[in-house]
């Protein structure tokens, strides 16, 4: 679901003619902003764990989130949940089996509950249609572990007529994680961790006026008599900034 640089504004001021050329009105700025705020929690959770050798158990792949969107005025959003369900042999007893994806998912109709610190969380969804065939019911409960990981980014481009400004900021923790899978207890294993996460990101985007080529006009003479004489001043170049709606919020 970020990157560069405003754009340069160049004004041109060079000696010549008499009378300035009229400079021609310029388009007004276009800008798309959107906001994105998001938790979410991962687990690979199997009920392998006391399963004998050589007979079959199950794991399920769950990914749950909340999200709260705003583009440009446009307010949407809410949970979801993906699913993937894998079966398998049981090899030995360090938990090592042959995996086979059953089928895969993909609800809205979840409930989902992950807190802002990241302490903890749960999600559940019940018969959730799998493709190519069946359906599963998935609870999950997580609690966070160990040190919680920040990153900030902000990124920004621009040319002379169209621009970019990122700014988000992720956060990250290990965490445990159980439940049911119709109706059966799994348990998360070492080899695959758990997490929760939370992202805030506010992509901005936009065109920029155009001004004609025209726009140049004499120097006045008090910023002329200041020049060393017989020398052109060189272009005054300005850094602009995009639109002041682009700030994360």
């Amino acid at each position: 679901m970020m990157r560069k640089f405003a754009a340069l504004m160049v004004v041109v001021a060079v000696s010549g003619i008499a009378t300035a050329a009229p400079p021609v009105a310029a388009a007004p700025e276009s800008t798309f902003v959107s906001h994105f705020s998001g938790r979410a929690g991962s687990a690979i959770l199997t009920d392998c764990v006391g399963v004998p050798a050589g007979e079959t158990c199950r794991a399920v792949d769950v990914f749950a989130f909340e999200q709260r969107v705003n583009e440009d005025g446009e307010h949407f959003g809410g949970p979801g949940m993906d699913i993937t369900l894998r079966r398998g042999d049981r090899l030995h007893e360090s938990l090592e089996f042959v995996p086979t994806v059953v089928g895969f998912g993909f609800t809205e109709e979840a409930t989902v509950d992950i807190a802002r610190n990241l302490s903890g969380g749960s999600a559940s969804a019940a018969d959730v249609e799998l493709f190519p065939s069946g359906s599963v019911s998935v609870n999950v409960q997580w609690e966070g572990t160990g040190p919680i990981s920040r990153v900030r980014s902000h990124g920004m481009f621009s040319n002379p007529e169209f621009f970019v400004n990122e700014r988000s900021s992720n956060s990250s923790r290990l965490a445990d994680a159980s439940g049911t899978l119709d109706g059966s207890p799994v348990d998360d294993v070492s080899l695959f961790p758990s997490g929760l996460q939370t992202t805030r990101s506010a992509p901005c985007s936009g065109s920029r006026p155009r001004r004609s080529p025209s726009l140049r006009q004499r120097r006045p003479p008090s910023a002329t008599a200041a020049s060393p004489a017989g020398r052109r001043s060189s272009p005054t170049v300005q850094r602009g900034r995009p639109s002041a709606r682009c700030v994360m919020r």
